[in-house]
């Protein structure tokens, strides 16, 4: 005789980049496994690979994950916790006054994303009076492959991995004449254009890293020791989950 089939909830939300719509249902046991496994490997490739699991598992829609926005990825993994697992997190905070380390308690559905979502015309970045170029936001394909890198090339210079970062998420470079797609480049053809680049040139394109938009939670708290007020920020997310 089989055994009964469990009913489970179905919710919806909306994507913050591009306000679809999705639908998608708590994760189960085997979901909260392989995030469980994930974490404790203390890999940052084995988390994204254990977040794009589980996503492709409780929503309804086909959504190609590794081409959306990483702050897009962040949230929607969040939401599906809070109806999986509960919607309280603690994470544990010092006291800038006394040095108190204690835990707060903070709601992860209230989490929003901080900062302005642009198109193409929003991402352009003007090198001089006739070059430019479109920037992309982070995606799982984008820091996947420097993942891979770093593995493969060993520790590199923060130079350098600013370099590859600007790199991966690099869609268009144009001119007077004509646009350039990035994808139908070679790395080294881009990481030549980057070296190329004056140092004001070079923190243009840096400055869009700085204003990426990013998934956060704020909470004012009392100390319960000696009773200062302090703000706390929740960000990323090993803080969401820890």
């Amino acid at each position: 005789m089989p055994l009964p089939e469990l009913t489970v909830p179905r919710h919806s939300m909306k994507i913050p980049s591009d306000g679809r719509n999705i639908t998608y249902r708590p994760f189960l046991v085997k979901e909260e496994k392989i995030l469980h496994v994930a974490m404790e490997s203390e890999s940052v490739e084995a988390m994204l690979l254990a977040t794009e699991q589980v996503i492709n598992n409780c929503i309804e829609e086909d959504l190609d994950l590794r081409k959306i926005p990483m702050f897009d990825i962040e949230y929607m993994l969040t939401q599906i916790r809070s109806k999986s697992i509960g919607e309280v997190v603690k994470p544990v905070t010092t006291c800038s006054s006394c040095g108190e380390q204690q835990e707060v308690n903070m709601d992860i559905s209230q989490a929003t994303i901080v900062g302005e979502t642009k198109d193409d015309s929003g991402n352009t970045i003007k090198i001089n009076d006739s070059i430019g170029v479109v920037m992309s936001y982070p995606t799982m394909d984008s820091m996947t492959r420097g993942l891979l890198r770093s593995n493969s090339n060993g520790q590199d210079s923060m130079m350098e991995d600013l370099i590859y970062t600007m790199v991966d998420n690099m869609k268009y470079i144009y001119d007077a004449d004509e646009v350039y797609n990035c994808g139908d480049c070679k790395e080294e053809e881009l990481v030549k254009f980057v070296d190329s680049l004056t140092k004001e040139q070079f923190y243009k394109i840096a400055d869009f890293f700085n204003e990426i938009p990013k998934l956060s939670l704020e909470k004012s708290h009392k100390c319960s020791k000696c009773g200062a007020e302090d703000k706390v920020v929740v960000e990323g997310l090993q803080n969401f989950f820890g």
